[in-house]
C-alpha cells in the first residue's frame, strides 16, 4: 500500500490535532480535581515536548526547508 505525501501530511496533522484536543481534556479534568497536580503535569508535558523536539532536531541529517514555488 502506497501513500502520497499529501495523504501522510493530512492524516499526520489530523492525529496531532486529536492529540492536542485530548491533552486539553485531560489537563482540564485534572485541573478541576487538583489544580496543583495539573500545573505540575503541564510543566512535565511541556518538558517532554521540548525534549522530543530537541532530540528530533539532533537526529536529522539536514534541516528541511519549505519548497520554493
Amino acid at each position: 500500500m502506497r501513500f502520497t505525501r499529501d495523504q501522510v501530511d493530512f492524516w499526520g496533522y489530523a492525529a496531532l490535532f486529536s492529540l492536542f484536543l485530548g491533552t486539553f481534556s485531560i489537563f482540564g479534568t485534572l485541573n478541576a480535581v487538583s489544580p496543583g497536580a495539573a500545573s505540575g503535569a503541564m510543566l512535565l508535558w511541556l518538558g517532554v515536548t521540548w525534549l522530543g523536539a530537541g532530540l528530533t532536531l539532533l537526529h536529522l541529517r539536514r534541516l528541511p526547508y519549505p519548497a520554493r514555488c
